[in-house]
């Protein structure tokens, strides 16, 4: 049941992003996606904790059902709140995945996985950081993870917002910049408190920030299988988060040091930059040659 409620997670991003661009004017696209995209942080800033309140105080077992009371109530507002739309062209399963012959959806692609494992190289290490590094008390963890939460919210609105002002290819290439600083700073001085804290929010908010921008990139850039390319944003994601976790380990298993997981972290975040350039370069010469 568990693998069978994390399958629609993908589709449902990808199907919110696509409906919430086509709710509003182009120019406010990005904005809507974020919008939507903060539903998510906003459930981890509130429905973590409360999740837990109720399994303390009552039982695991009320929490499934209050998720399945929610889930209802949200089935009801989607149905009766989103007005109908004209449906996308009908394409066959293979048809969806046309786009896939195409550089930019790749690199795409790759720059949200780059992304993402660098922030999860840190972050899934970070409570060994901020303790043994930065050398502040484990009873300041969950203040930090409050922290967290928020600076996501804030980095998703924003993000959305910057991107409909900047654009959404200038504000990936930007934000991507971002969590490398963050990354590094914290390698480099993760032993201050007032830098440590700080770079471990920022590149928090970067994260959730990059998110509504490529989300929307990936649908521009998947005609035929706009539902496909929504979905695959979250594919990048938690491939992103799986090689985060796994290289960040490395330095904590060589005995180099926790603070080494923020170095690794920053070279994918590095490389991410890289294939944004090359992205921004591509679609820059696919306008000034459109014959191509």
């Amino acid at each position: 049941m568990r693998f069978i409620s994390g399958l629609p997670h993908g589709a449902y991003f990808g199907t919110g992003a696509l409906v919430a661009s086509r709710l509003v004017g182009v120019n406010r696209a990005t904005s809507a996606v974020a919008l939507m995209c903060m539903g998510m942080t906003v459930a981890n800033l509130l429905g973590v904790p409360f999740g837990s309140l109720i399994g303390n105080t009552l039982s695991w077992r009320y929490i499934f059902m209050f998720v399945v009371g929610w889930g209802v109530i949200t089935l009801l507002g989607l149905w009766l709140m989103v007005p109908r739309m004209a449906p996308l062209p009908p394409t066959n399963i293979k048809g969806q995945f046309r786009f896939l012959k195409k550089r930019e959806p790749w690199l795409l692609i790759a720059a949200t996985m780059l992304g993402n494992a660098g922030v999860f190289s840190m972050y899934s290490y970070v409570t060994p950081l901020i303790t043994d590094v930065t050398g502040l008390s484990m009873g300041f963890i969950p203040v930090l993870m409050l922290l967290v939460g928020a600076s996501m919210c804030i980095g998703t609105y924003y993000g959305g917002a910057l991107s409909d002002r900047f654009t959404p290819p200038r504000m990936s290439y930007y934000i991507e910049i971002v969590i490398f600083v963050a990354l590094m700073s914290l390698f480099l001085w993760a032993q201050c408190r007032w830098v440590s804290v700080p770079m471990v929010c920022l590149s928090a908010a970067a994260l959730f920030a990059v998110s509504p921008p490529m989300q929307l990139l990936l649908i521009k850039y998947s005609p035929g299988g706009e539902l496909m390319g929504g979905a695959m944003v979250q594919i990048a994601f938690n491939l992103g988060n799986a090689l985060g976790a796994l290289f960040g380990g490395f330095p904590v298993d060589s005995g180099a040091g926790v603070r080494y997981s923020s170095l690794i972290g920053a070279g994918f975040a590095l490389t991410g930059v890289v294939v944004l350039y090359l992205f921004r370069r591509h679609i820059a010469q696919r306008l000034a040659t459109p014959d191509r």
